[in-house]
């Protein structure tokens, strides 16, 4: 549930004016491969390697809470097969377990907390997972209208999988090189981290408060870091 935010961190405080913002691609096969590897998903890969940059840049400013960091991540709520129709989304809350050391532990702790969250909508209809996740999701709402968000955070992080064009774009002629995500900082969140799948990469976006998370271009760098480990640990040389 929202709201299960475990102590004060940098990421979850005032949000100024200033930001930082920094891109950085990854080959779509690594990702899809490292997930067979762990029998996971490309959700689930993304999520931990995240999770992995983030636990290292808080420690190295000695900000590691000793309770794990939560993110808020959309799930379809379409059927199998069903391409026509709108979209049909809900919200779930994912524990990141950034509390935990070992990579492969942590991937397995992300994982049975995305699927637990999904299993909530089992066997309801569009509509009516649209009521619950409404109603679950009711306090990021409230909060964020009383201007409650720095006190009472709904999640510790932003982190989001949106799948994009799977085949080159252009326009005029032009190739359209790469698509990174430029998303916006709800107030008392200081960190959105958006994928988008693009032409077979994973393009990321990271967008920070510059006040509240100095040096934030770090967490690009030790988001490959976290890849390289998980990777490892599935026994993949990169």
């Amino acid at each position: 549930m929202p709201w299960q935010h475990r102590g004060p961190t940098p990421l979850n405080t005032k949000v100024g004016a200033p930001r930082s913002f920094n891109a950085s691609s990854w080959e779509l096969d690594r990702i899809k491969q490292l997930g067979r590897t762990l029998g996971g998903t490309i959700n689930d890969v993304v999520l931990s390697v995240c999770s992995g940059a983030i636990r290292s840049y808080l420690k190295q400013w000695h900000e590691l809470p000793t309770r794990p960091l939560t993110t808020i991540v959309p799930v379809s709520l379409r059927d199998k097969g069903d391409t026509g129709s709108a979209n049909q989304i809900a919200f779930i809350t994912v524990n990141l377990a950034t509390d935990v050391e070992d990579p492969e532990q942590r991937f397995r702790d992300i994982q049975r907390s995305v699927k637990s969250g999904k299993s909530l909508y089992t066997g309801l209809s569009a509509t009516e997972a649209g009521v619950f996740s409404a109603l679950t999701q009711a306090p990021v709402l409230t909060s964020s209208l009383l201007g409650l968000t720095p006190k009472f955070p709904h999640s510790s992080v932003l982190i989001s999988n949106v799948p994009g064009p799977r085949k080159k774009m252009y326009i005029d002629g032009a190739e359209l090189e790469a698509s990174y995500p430029v998303a916006a900082l709800p107030e008392g969140i200081a960190l959105n981290i958006t994928v988008s799948s693009y032409a077979g990469r994973l393009d990321c976006g990271a967008v920070a408060c510059r006040r509240s998370l100095p040096e934030a271009d770090r967490i690009i760098d030790l988001k490959g870091d976290a890849l390289v480990e998980l990777e490892k640990v599935a026994g993949i040389s990169a």
